[in-house]
């Protein structure tokens, strides 16, 4: 079995946990939440298909969707083991922006 069939897949997988951690990560809200999740759908779509179609394009470009897909992932893991295993601060930040007001 070729490990070279599943590079495609797995690149896809890569990008849409991504963009799944940093949607989890955000302020809870429905029409953008939507918005991002499908927008990352297709990212990763397309980074699948960008790796199909390697060999038609720059020479760099299958060093380039490696980084953006594996390299991105083990980045944000170790950004998220940083934190302690919680949101990152700036994340805690931008929901306590987006809080309703107690003030009445």
């Amino acid at each position: 079995m070729r490990l070279e069939k599943w590079i495609a897949p797995s690149l896809a997988a890569s990008v849409a946990a991504q963009g799944l951690v940093l949607w989890l990560w955000s302020p809870p809200s429905w029409p953008r939440g939507f918005e991002w999740l499908l927008v990352t759908g297709l990212v990763a779509l397309a980074t699948g298909q960008a790796w199909r179609a390697r060999l038609h394009l720059h020479a760099h470009a299958d060093m380039l969707l490696l980084m953006f897909g594996y390299g991105g992932l083990g980045m944000l893991a170790g950004w998220w083991v940083d934190a302690g295993f919680t949101a990152p601060l700036h994340c805690r930040r931008t929901w306590a922006s987006h809080a309703p007001s107690q003030a009445g």
